[in-house]
């Protein structure tokens, strides 16, 4: 126990737990709940989290640990920012608290861009939902988005063709923004950010950013960043559902050309030094547009993807929360890749298109371990008979998710195959009560 470094994890859950322990020595590490998921995660429950609460919680939690404190980490978006502040605070590895700012403000990680990568981003430009607007005033081009400068899993996001989707838009903004900028804004508060011009430094959580649509499909590419150089460690295909934004799996290794990868490498890295973002691992998602042989930048996140941790292990034998750990511990990360059972695995998302409606029939808890274990898979049910989709906390604008599946096969029609054949046996059912 005496050697064993102390990982102390803002946000844990049964899950990245197993993730963790499934690491190569992993033995080496104590893993040591800060806070559970769930008291993190409120922020995508309809409740208004309060950083300043939970890290003064957390800080009394640390000044009482009786050992080393070698490392904080997190995973989900709501908590990485009070995780970088903390490990600025007690001198740990990490990248600090502005940098990640830089990354995860929407706006203003569109003007660092801008500077450096002028063509691989679209058109773009601030709005402040509480007051009134009329499309002919806002100077992108009809359709484009509206979101908030932060948000999580593409809530508060939507596409604008004229100006009764605008209105509606900014109705259902002004209700909700405040669940994203009051956290947001408190860590702006923490952080020094007089190196930027006042005028930007006023767009704070609760504006958004309008943006001109890009089109193509989309990809990512894990990395880190070890003192200064820039890495990937895996490059994973983000599969939309047919004329839709919502997404339908994740798949690891990325199908693209090689050539393509290196192009999107090369914006990462100016990308990465120009925020200046250090120590640990970030994901930064793309579109490709094979018509026009174009990149275009979507945006950069500060963690590992939880979505893509358990396919990694699939196809390369150990978690990417490997990379984590070590950075966070000061090493150089190092995995032995392709060591897993499959060629290729996939997180898949089965949804219904609609947002009003009620769950009729779902599989029993012995039924889903009896189809686990038939198909190799996990399978997380995110609905409850009787529940009404309403309900559902932390989904798109467009779809309502009702199941996630993580499995592998050796190659990608074999994995389609198992997955359509999977969602059949699930006999999942539910009514629309769509107008």
């Amino acid at each position: 126990m005496g050697n064993k470094k102390n990982i102390f994890i803002f946000g844990i859950d049964d899950y990245n737990l197993e993730e963790l322990n499934s690491i190569e020595q992993a033995e080496q590490y104590n893993f040591i709940s800060l806070f559970r998921a769930e008291e993190i995660m409120i922020l995508l429950q309809g409740d208004l989290i309060d950083y300043e609460k939970i890290i003064g919680q957390a800080k009394k939690q640390l000044n009482q640990h009786q050992g080393t404190i070698d490392a904080i980490i997190g995973f989900y978006d709501p908590a990485m920012l009070p995780v970088f502040y903390l490990c600025e605070e007690y001198g740990l590895n990490g990248p600090g608290l502005f940098s990640p700012l830089l990354c995860e403000h929407k706006y203003w990680s569109r003007l660092e861009q801008k500077k450096i990568v002028p063509a691989n981003i679209p058109e773009f430009t601030c709005l402040d939902p509480f007051s009134n607007h009329q499309l002919k005033d806002i100077t992108i081009s009809t359709p484009f988005w509206l979101k908030p400068v932060k948000s999580y899993g593409s809530q508060l996001g939507y596409k604008i063709e004229n100006q009764q989707d605008l209105d509606k838009s900014l109705e259902e903004i002004r209700q909700n923004i405040k669940y994203f900028a009051h956290p947001f804004n408190h860590m702006l508060s923490l952080a020094d950010t007089s190196v930027l011009p006042e005028e930007t430094r006023k767009i704070d959580g609760n504006y958004c950013i309008v943006e001109s649509i890009i089109q193509g499909n989309l990809f990512t590419i894990e990395g880190f960043v070890y003192k200064g150089q820039v890495h990937q460690h895996g490059f994973f295909d983000s599969v939309t559902y047919d004329e839709s934004s919502s997404f339908f799996a994740y798949l690891t290794p990325g199908q693209l050309d090689d050539k393509i990868k290196e192009r999107m490498m090369a914006i990462t890295e100016k990308v990465m030094k120009q925020n200046k973002f250090n120590n640990t691992v970030f994901n930064i998602e793309f579109f490709y547009d094979e018509k026009d042989d174009q990149i275009w930048l979507l945006e950069v996140n500060t963690r590992i993807s939880q979505s893509h941790s358990e396919i990694f292990k699939l196809v390369h034998g150990s978690s990417n929360h490997q990379f984590l750990v070590q950075l966070a511990t000061g090493k150089m990360p190092s995995m032995q890749k392709y060591q897993g059972k499959y060629k290729i695995a996939g997180k898949l998302h089965h949804r219904v298109f609609f947002k009003k409606g009620k769950v009729t029939a779902v599989p029993s808890d012995k039924d889903l371990e009896q189809l686990e274990e038939e198909f190799d898979a996990k399978i997380y049910l995110d609905v409850k008979k009787g529940q009404e989709l309403s309900e559902l906390p932390g989904q798109d604008s467009f779809s309502s998710q009702l199941v996630r599946i993580h499995m592998g096969a050796q190659s990608k029609e074999e994995l389609y195959s198992k997955y359509d054949e999977l969602v059949d046996k699930l006999n999942i059912s539910v009514e629309s009560h769509e107008e």
